[in-house]
């Protein structure tokens, strides 16, 4: 079986780099409260909501692996994004 990285067009992994990209500033910009202080976002915490370990926020972060759908939902989901692709009838 072929490495499906391998098989990525250019234009692909230039998506998965934008995604990554997006995932790694809205992490970075994002805080939780915690005994009233501000605490980063940190990678840990993003795996645990999407059930991945954090060595695979990594590479999503990189754009080395491509974000699944469902997945990528949960994280806008997470970081308050989702309103942009929910279309009211």
């Amino acid at each position: 079986m072929k490495n499906l990285k391998n098989n990525l067009s250019e234009r692909d992994t230039l998506i998965n780099k934008n995604l990554g990209d997006w995932l790694r500033k809205e992490r970075k910009k994002s805080y939780i409260e915690v005994d009233g202080k501000k605490k980063p976002i940190t990678q840990s915490m993003v795996a645990k909501k999407l059930g991945v370990t954090f060595q695979q926020v990594q590479k999503y972060e990189k754009g080395d692996n491509t974000i699944p759908i469902f997945r990528w939902f949960a994280l806008c989901d997470y970081f308050k994004r989702i309103s942009y692709f929910r279309r009211s009838n």
